[in-house]
Formats: structure tokens, sequence, C-alpha cells
């Protein structure tokens, strides 16, 4: 699931996007019609931002609201910096830990967030 998830978002990278809102509703689990494999896919791009510029360089990081999931926004986030390709990597990694744990830390728990197959 990991690895699913990391190549996810790498696709979203790789067109010059940064997904922002990485949380366990905005994620489907489903089967390959051929091989019967569960497969991921991601729902729901609305908080969705390019990160380059139309000549190719990089937009420079700066003020941003928080918005998203605040159980699995990165810390930048919280210090309402706009957010980059590694706070989509810090997301997958919190949630990665929710799904092995059932817990985030400074949360309590994260159960009830993750539905059940």
């Amino acid at each position: 699931m990991g690895i699913q998830l990391v190549t996810l978002v790498e696709q979203v990278h790789k067109v010059g996007m940064v997904y922002g809102d990485l949380k366990p509703d905005n994620i489907l689990v489903g089967k390959h019609r051929q091989t019967a494999n569960f497969e991921l896919h991601l729902i729901d791009y609305g908080l969705s931002r390019t990160f380059i510029n139309e000549d190719g360089s990089h937009i420079k990081p700066g003020f941003a609201l928080m918005s998203g999931n605040q159980a699995f926004a990165p810390p930048s986030s919280a210090r309402n910096q706009v957010q980059s390709r590694r706070d989509d990597l810090w997301s997958i990694f919190l949630l990665l830990i929710c799904l092995r744990t059932t817990k985030i830390p400074g949360l309590e728990d994260c159960h009830g967030m993750i539905p059940v197959l």
C-alpha cells in the first residue's frame, strides 16, 4: 500500500502539481479487473496546486492559510506556508502510521478515520 501511495503521488508531482490533501477519505481501494489485486485511487484534487511556473521554475514558498485535514497536515501547513512535494510525503508517512498503529502522533486515535474493507 505504501509503494502504491508513493507512486500515485509521484504521478501527481510529475505533472507539476502538489496534491495537498492526503487523507483516508481521499483514497479509494478497488480491485484491478484483470489481476484482482487491490489498487489505490486518489480522488478530490480540490486542494491541489501547481509548484512549477510556466517558465519551468519552481514557485517560491509563501503564505497560505491552513487547508485540508489537520490530522494529516504537514508542519508547514500549521505555519501557514504553501505546501510542497515533501509535504505530500509527510502526509503519506502519517497515513501509513495511522494504518499500521491506528494512532497519529498528537491524536488519541485515528481508527474512525480509516475505512474498514
